[in-house]
């Protein structure tokens, strides 16, 4: 958080030198509704990319991070055409700072803990519904 907007943000709630504890938990709450409003925007009504979301919250949960290999039941089950449309939509998310893909280890894991906080709220929140 070393932006100039955040580092403003806080500077405006400071008081006496310091942030006040329920307004640090505002503003981290605005971040993590912020992060979660990607993935709806990104997955909602789309039944493959909100299916994508799930698993991935799950790996990233269980481990930490995750493989293509990882993901073979969404394209067995038939949520993507083929091999390539799957890898298109991973390289979307990795396009648009959702995902970090490590191509020595070709594993991919969240961009960012808010990211990661965001997918399990939107997981929680949205499509467990």
């Amino acid at each position: 958080m070393g932006d100039f907007f955040t580092t403003w943000i806080f500077l405006r709630v400071c008081e006496k030198g310091t942030v006040p504890q329920d307004k640090l938990a505002e503003i981290v709450n605005d971040y993590m509704t912020q992060a979660k409003s990607y993935f709806v925007e990104y997955a909602s009504l789309d039944k493959p990319r909100e299916n994508l979301c799930k698993l991935m919250n799950k790996l990233i949960e269980d481990k930490g991070s995750f493989g293509e290999q990882d993901l073979g039941d969404l394209l067995y089950k038939g949520y993507f055409r083929d091999k390539s449309h799957m890898q298109d939509e991973l390289m979307y998310l990795v396009r648009n700072n959702f995902l970090y893909y490590n191509p020595t280890r070709a594993e991919y894991k969240m961009q960012g803990r808010s990211m990661e906080i965001g997918l399990e709220r939107y997981v929680q929140e949205i499509c467990v519904k």
